[in-house]
């Protein structure tokens, strides 16, 4: 049904996608569920989320359902890999939102009534998805028509497949879910309130201005050779800092890569090839079919003028006849055989106005048809242009000009509107076919004509052959299989002269690494191997690849040993702090400038600083002495304070109180940016707590 299809269309691939959760996780949903109460440790887990088992056929089931819906509604009989990939991870979100979320609702009574759906779809606070739906829009306004709504309702069982029905209920169901979802975020926002002792503090910040001379003895002149830091002195800043070393499940690879590189034979190969091809093509009648099955490259149906090709293809081709072949010559590692294919006088640009019937359940190819050639008659007779395209015209963009699309370039418009429009004359009244409908075109103004060409290219480009294929693979495999171990690994790198690669914190799922093809097989062998396995050949595109798994870091804590240059650089920093602390303290300064005498030190001064300041300039990041420095009554002297790049002596010598914020404004300004991000943050936490342990790797 049109308007079904209308729904289908709205959105593209998110809409299909949308429908098929809709159909699979609501109007299937009790089989669903059903796999939850599996056991942990099944071999076909593919995930646990808030202690509940995800099945892999569930989540396969799910997967496949919105595959064959998007197969569907594209008109697609396959899909490339980034669409599947995209498929793939909208299941896996949509499963962890169902699971995560229903929980949610049910301890808090959240639910969608009959009567509210009802008034969702067709009563008196319709949903905006439904108002946004082309085929319930008044073909004559543009605007939403509930009559319409009704009327398609009404004809649902009109259809007896039952399929317009289904997919209705899955697009109602969408509906039911979003609903649940506001309602539950709502709740969180209405329950937000800023306390007024919270806004007058933040008040007094964004106001409060401090202007501060200071000393700072730096870090950096204190040498790290001198300074010694214990074992234990690493373990005690590792225990008392451990959740600042938490880390997500990686693996580490090392690998080597044999370039398949095409050898002088296919060279030659291809070289022939495009020799043996010359005369067939100097005697085909349709460039472009040639093109399209004998070339690499499929047919380029541009016009260029003189000047955008190469240069010595542009000097031949505008000096040439119709017909008449460049080449075969070498260019990008391919051998090109170039056929002046047509010759015209175009313009560069055209002005038209347009009148779009477009195709639909109500009015059939056929008919449409029938009403542009009509309407064609009609024009040439001399009917009103503006009068019939309101009368007729599905462009609605247009329609806001009496149908007037101005100036357009090449390139502009769809294909067959531009080959129709830029070789017609000015005053022609023309039909052209392309995806949106027929356009009844009159061609109002042309820009200035040149000359212009159309080149057809065979394209051969210059690849390696299978033999060449096994030559690399046997030197590869020979490889992998003398050098099983990762000390034989790393000594035969070393010894063959090859290039040593690195590919760092891998994670499960991760599909991509720089420099390789589609090397999701071999990070899925980083997670079932053991620390310093070496793998079997891989063939990512153009390389055959041996890796070594060289670092597995799991979940939670890194182990100290890890991390202990980075704690040694902290530690090193504290005890600098102490030492200069100390100095300053045995100075026994009674003033800044006192400080600066003793210990030959700058006196410095920052001005116009505030309490959400992060740096002092030409210092770095310090928020501990700005926050001291905010907060201490002027011509105070502070103690030494420790901050990250030095140790300080601050006293502020003047205030200032500017700006217009208040109480009241800083509630509204505070409560803005948490019910901002209130809505993600409270889906974040809650998937935090299920303690989702995502095991897809393990079949993806």
């Amino acid at each position: 049904m049109a308007i079904l299809q209308g729904i289908r269309n709205k959105a593209g691939l998110l809409v299909s996608i949308v429908i098929g959760l809709a159909l699979f996780a609501f109007i299937m949903g009790d089989l669903m569920r059903s796999g939850r109460s599996l056991m942990r440790g099944n071999a076909n887990e593919i995930a646990e989320i808030g202690g509940k088992s995800v099945s892999y056929k569930e989540y396969y089931a799910l997967v496949e359902q919105l595959t064959d819906n998007y197969k569907r509604n594209s008109n697609k009989n396959s899909l490339d890999e980034e669409t599947t990939n995209q498929i793939r991870q909208q299941a896996w979100e949509t499963l962890v939102k169902d699971y995560v979320m229903q929980d949610a609702y049910e301890s808090l009574g959240i639910d969608v009534s009959p009567d509210e759906v009802f008034d969702m779809v067709q009563g008196n606070n319709i949903d905006p998805q439904i108002m946004q739906v082309p085929a319930f829009k008044n073909p004559q306004t543009g605007q939403f028509d509930r009559a319409m709504v009704i009327r398609f309702l009404k004809s649902l069982d009109q259809d007896p497949s039952g399929n317009a029905r289904a997919s209705w209920l899955a697009f109602e169901k969408v509906l039911i879910e979003n609903r649940k979802l506001t309602k539950f975020f709502n709740l969180l926002k209405k329950g937000y309130y800023v306390p007024k002792i919270i806004a007058k503090e933040l008040q007094r910040n964004d106001n409060y201005k401090v202007n501060f001379n200071y000393v700072m003895s730096s870090y950096a002149g204190i040498p790290d050779t001198s300074i010694t830091i214990s074992d234990e002195a690493i373990k005690q800043y590792y225990n008392d800092h451990i959740n600042s070393y938490d880390r997500d499940e990686s693996r580490d690879l090392e690998y080597v890569t044999f370039d398949i590189i095409p050898s002088k034979q296919d060279n030659e190969l291809a070289k022939k090839w495009i020799n043996d091809i010359v005369a067939d093509f100097q005697k085909a009648d349709d460039d472009k079919d040639f093109v399209d099955i004998n070339s690499d490259v499929p047919f380029d149906n541009k016009w260029y003028k003189q000047g955008e090709l190469p240069a010595n293809l542009d000097t031949f081709m505008f000096s040439a006849d119709t017909g008449a072949i460049y080449g075969p010559y070498f260019e990008d590692n391919a051998y090109k055989l170039s056929k002046l294919s047509a010759i015209a006088m175009l313009p560069d640009s055209v002005k038209a106005r347009h009148i779009l019937i477009q195709p639909s359940e109500k009015l059939p190819l056929p008919k449409a048809r029938a009403l542009a050639d009509s309407i064609k008659g009609l024009l040439e007779n001399g009917a009103d242009f503006v009068t019939l395209a309101h009368q007729y015209s599905a462009d609605k963009n247009s329609l806001a000009k009496d149908g007037d699309l101005g100036w357009f370039k090449s390139g502009d418009m769809v294909k067959e509107f531009e080959d129709s429009t830029f070789i017609a004359n000015k005053g022609d009244i023309i039909t052209v076919t392309s995806r949106f409908g027929i356009h009844v075109i009159e061609i109002e103004d042309k820009g200035k004509e040149s000359k212009k060409v159309k080149v057809a290219t065979i394209i051969r480009n210059v690849e390696p052959t299978n033999a060449t294929r096994q030559v690399y693979y046997a030197q590869a495999s020979r490889f992998a299989g003398e050098n099983n171990t990762a000390e034989k690994f790393d000594a035969a790198i070393e010894k063959e002269g090859l290039t040593k690669r690195i590919a760092s914190n891998l994670k499960k799922m991760d599909k991509e690494i720089a420099g390789l093809d589609n090397p999701r097989e071999m990070i899925k062998w980083a997670y079932t191997a053991e620390l310093g396995d070496v793998s079997d050949v891989f063939e990512l595109g153009d390389k055959f690849v041996v890796a070594k798994l060289s670092k597995i870091v799991k979940k939670g804590p890194a182990p100290i040993e890890d991390v202990t240059n980075e704690i040694k650089v902290a530690v090193a920093k504290e005890i600098k702090g102490e030492q200069l602390t100390k100095k300053m303290l045995q100075a026994n300064a009674n003033s800044l400038e006192a400080y600066s005498s003793k210990l030959n030190l700058p006196l410095e001064n920052a001005e116009n600083v505030v309490f959400s300041a992060y740096t002092i300039p030409g210092v770095g990041i310090e928020p501990e002495v700005i926050a001291t420095a905010t907060t201490i009554k002027p011509n105070v002297m502070t103690k030494p304070i420790a901050g990250n790049n030095g140790v300080f002596v601050l006293q502020v010598i003047s205030t200032d109180t500017v700006g217009t914020a208040t109480i009241e404004s800083e509630q509204m300004k505070l409560s803005r940016d948490v019910i901002y991000r209130i809505n993600y943050q409270a889906y974040d936490a809650l998937k935090k707590a299920a303690n989702i342990d995502d095991e897809r790797s393990k079949f993806f």
